[in-house]
């Protein structure tokens, strides 16, 4: 059996420096997805969205829902999220929202 055999029996690829760069790829996108996940969960999570829809009022600016937008992670990779989204209200419609509530 020769060296060449061996390495690739052991790593399931040809070289080392390819079996590297493989599992920080593969563990990277692991990440990211995980990353993204809980985001997800978290911007969607009711408590912190109410929290953010109280600091919204503070700020005169009203919900509007959610709406998909693209970040970029450390790794420079774009990752699409639901993100809350808030308007400035005008100052007369803000006021009658706010004596309906």
């Amino acid at each position: 059996m020769t060296v060449d055999e061996i390495t690739k029996s052991t790593l399931g690829i040809d070289n080392f420096t390819e079996f590297e760069l493989y599992t920080y790829e593969k563990y990277q996108a692991m990440a990211e997805r995980e990353i993204i996940d809980k985001l997800n969960e978290l911007l969607s999570n009711f408590v912190f969205l109410q929290i953010l829809k109280q600091w919204g009022a503070q700020c005169a600016c009203s919900y509007q829902g959610c709406r998909e937008i693209i970040i970029k992670l450390k790794s420079g990779s774009p990752w699409s999220v639901l993100s809350p989204v808030f308007y400035r209200a005008d100052s007369e419609d803000f006021e009658a929202k706010e004596k309906t509530r």
